[in-house]
């Protein structure tokens, strides 16, 4: 797995090898806003906790070995589209979705 120059610094990460961790990262699809989370359980389970305002439709998951580091390049890769300091971004497109996509083949444990 290859991180970012600036991930790496911004989190003071010396060797991301060696903290793997199996989990989800999730994209849902409220309005015209998309929540970009991680779960250690299956998102369709993580989306029923969720609370009424977050509701919305599941439109991408895929399970990671380094999921918490994943979810943060996520994060960094689209963060001129956070909404403020929260797991939630606009205007995201087709394009970035291919982007996140990406990480797939990157770091996927299956399909």
């Amino acid at each position: 797995m290859t991180y970012s120059k600036q991930f790496l610094a911004k989190h003071k990460v010396k060797n991301p090898e060696s903290l793997p961790e199996e989990g989800y990262v999730y994209i849902i699809k409220s309005g015209n806003r998309f929540k970009i989370g991680k779960t250690k359980r299956h998102p369709t389970k993580r989306k029923k906790d969720l609370t009424l305002a977050e509701a919305g439709e599941l439109i991408y998951f895929q399970k990671y070995k380094n999921y918490h580091f994943i979810e943060k390049e996520i994060h960094l890769l689209l963060q001129d589209k956070r909404v403020i300091t929260s797991e939630w971004f606009e205007d995201i497109d087709e394009a970035d979705l291919e982007k996140i996509k990406e990480w797939k083949e990157k770091d996927k444990i299956f399909d």
